[in-house]
């Protein structure tokens, strides 16, 4: 029988907090993303919402919050969402 700290040192519990902490980091970029896109061009369509939600790329959720200070509009940024 494992102890906690012992379970907590395992590979498999170490990948488990990594990716963990990964979808937290993804989660808050696309949270500050989506808070950007409202501050500078007022509500957003649902469907827009759902296209940044399903990022899973965490740097180009990065890069997409300085595309948005660039974006003279919402189209134009919406361009730039690959």
């Amino acid at each position: 029988m494992f102890t906690m700290d012992e379970l907590d040192a395992t590979p498999y519990m170490q990948g488990i907090k990594a990716e963990a902490r990964s979808e937290a980091k993804r989660e808050a970029k696309c949270e500050t993303l989506l808070q950007l896109l409202h501050e500078k061009f007022g509500p957003l369509s649902d469907e827009l919402v759902q296209r940044i939600a399903s990022v899973q790329d965490e740097e180009q959720l990065g890069q997409l919050s300085i595309v948005v200070l660039h974006a003279p509009d919402l189209e134009s940024f919406c361009a730039q969402l690959y």
